[in-house]
């Protein structure tokens, strides 16, 4: 397992990238060094930025299963990978070495261009494949699970291109993201909104708001506060360490809107090292080469939009969990990351296509797809992991793990 999170550490396999694509333009080794310091600031910057946003987000979802009173399935990528841990580390470690090879000979031999570089989505889906085929992990079965994930980390990135290209106005960047359909989805639902009159109308407003700060903080404020006001003092500061709701409103907007900005500067700093890299892989190995990076990405080209998605797919995620309780189904409590780096892009996939209103429509019906796939997907995960009630929380993992099953029961 060691040597699985040495491979899939990003900034090791950013280093790789870089160091391959620096040598083949034949650039001097300080460019080289400049290069990859760049990329690992802005990528631990970018890290830091997602461990805050993690933890603040985790005081939300704390607040929203409290005063909902519900805690029946509680999707966690990170609770996954831990359970995956040492017992399924060595088949996942398989499963994602086959899965990358089989990525570059794609790029390498198809129309299919894009290099996924994003290790812990990998590390994560192979877990989830090693997890699937704990029953019967004969090497068939692997070598399976490999080439299936190598495929997707190829696929996905080329269906969500039309949208990447709208959103960036670039063709040498992809999405690396397993949240990728659920984003396809609200994205295409969006285009009942599509109206050229309004693009003008919106960027008026945008450009006064784009880059506000304090527009974020004071949105974050309202949330957190409607959150925590019915929230008795005891439990708040169990996990808070505080009691007044107006500070702990106040100090956890503060530091979401922090680590917002912080991911957006990690990303601005890495990006063009990155893609500086790939113009020498594109040209000297793999004829147009692309890279496929995180949802986080692409983040810097509307941050609003970003934090209207986030607000709109928590808000589709809370109405289906209300659903889920009247019809008496199993409930899924909304995991909040996932609203914010999921949701967000969902957000910016609809506003490109039918702006504020195409924004809303396809971040919320992103919120009702992440709520409903893990009824589906956690009786796949559940003769593995026993009676826990958590599983991945992005819209791919179901889907796959689905398509994955049923794959298996045709070939073997």
């Amino acid at each position: 397992m060691e040597k699985l999170d040495i491979l899939m550490k990003t900034d090791v396999v950013l280093v790789f990238v870089i160091t391959i694509g620096i040598l083949m333009q034949k650039k001097e080794i300080n460019n080289l060094l400049v290069s990859i310091v760049k990329a690992i600031m802005g990528y631990n910057i970018i890290v830091f930025g997602s461990n805050l946003a993690i933890s603040t987000l985790g005081v939300l979802s704390l607040t929203i299963r409290r005063s909902l009173h519900v805690f029946d399935i509680i999707p966690s990528n990170e609770t996954m990978i831990s359970i995956v841990g040492y017992s399924y580390g060595k088949n996942a470690l398989f499963i994602m070495i086959i899965a990358m090879v089989i990525n570059i000979i794609i790029a390498k031999l198809t129309p299919l261009k894009y290099i996924f570089i994003n290790g812990y989505y990998i590390l994560y889906m192979s877990g989830m494949l090693a997890l699937l085929i704990n029953d019967k992990p004969t090497y068939s079965l692997i070598i399976l699970s490999g080439i299936y994930l190598g495929f997707f980390m190829s696929f996905l990135p080329f269906i969500t291109a039309p949208f990447i290209k709208k959103i960036t106005g670039r063709e040498d960047i992809g999405l690396a993201h397993f949240g990728s359909v659920a984003c396809l989805i609200g994205g295409m639902t969006s285009l009942i909104f599509k109206n050229s009159k309004e693009e003008k109308k919106e960027k008026k407003k945008s450009s006064f708001m784009r880059d506000s700060s304090v527009l974020m903080a004071i949105s974050m404020f309202f949330i957190y506060l409607l959150a925590i006001i019915n929230i008795e003092n005891g439990f708040l500061y169990d996990f808070t360490g505080e009691t007044n709701k107006l500070y702990i409103a106040f100090k956890y907007s503060i530091n979401f809107t922090v680590a917002f900005y912080l991911i957006i500067l990690g990303v601005r700093m890495m990006t063009d090292e990155i893609l500086f890299a790939f113009k020498g892989i594109g040209e000297k190995i793999i004829k147009d080469a692309k890279p496929a990076m995180d949802s986080a990405v692409f983040f810097t080209y509307n941050p609003e939009i970003v934090m209207l998605g986030f607000v709109t797919s928590l808000v589709g995620g809370i109405v289906t969990l209300m659903v889920q309780i009247k019809i008496k189904s199993p409930v899924v409590v909304p995991p909040v990351t996932t609203h914010l780096f999921s949701g967000g892009l969902a957000g910016i996939f609809g506003y490109v296509v039918g702006k504020r209103k195409g924004a809303l429509l396809s971040a919320f019906v992103h919120g009702i797809i992440i709520t409903v796939i893990p009824i589906f997907l956690l009786p796949l995960l559940r003769p593995h992991i026993g009676l826990m009630r958590t599983c991945y929380a992005d819209s791919d993992f179901g889907i796959l793990a689905i398509i994955f099953t049923f794959l298996r029961k045709l070939l073997f």
